[in-house]
């Protein structure tokens, strides 16, 4: 199965979506701000990242732009909870291909690991 980093600075949240995506067989990777994401990033090279855009330190737009300075193929999935604020902007990365998809907050949890499991066995 996939090699997935989930970055988001919820808590909760990245517990629950570890033990979801887990229970499907893939191998899970966790950071809590951009900076970890960067070294969780480069030290495994995973299949896919979801990628929350708000964090404490770095924010996920840059964490995707230094991703993409390197990597132009792993799908990346941004997350947020103010797509209207940002949405102009993130909309045209995702038709660009900059960034696989972007995904609302909140977001159904079973609905993003469909997402990411189908991204994934395309990939398989």
């Amino acid at each position: 199965m996939a090699h997935i980093l989930l970055v988001d600075d919820e808590p909760l949240l990245l517990r629950y979506m570890e033990r979801q995506l887990r229970k499907r067989g893939h191998r899970v990777l966790l950071a809590a701000d951009g900076q970890a994401a960067l070294e969780q990033y480069h030290k495994h090279h995973p299949d896919l990242i979801l990628l929350d855009i708000l964090l404490p330190d770095i924010s996920g737009l840059d964490v995707l732009k230094h991703i993409r300075l390197e990597d132009s193929t792993t799908p990346i999935f941004l997350v947020t909870g103010f797509l209207d604020r940002y949405r102009p902007e993130l909309l045209e990365l995702e038709e660009k291909g900059v960034c696989f998809r972007v995904v609302e907050k909140p977001e159904h949890i079973q609905t993003l690991v469909t997402l990411i499991s189908a991204v994934t066995q395309e990939a398989s």
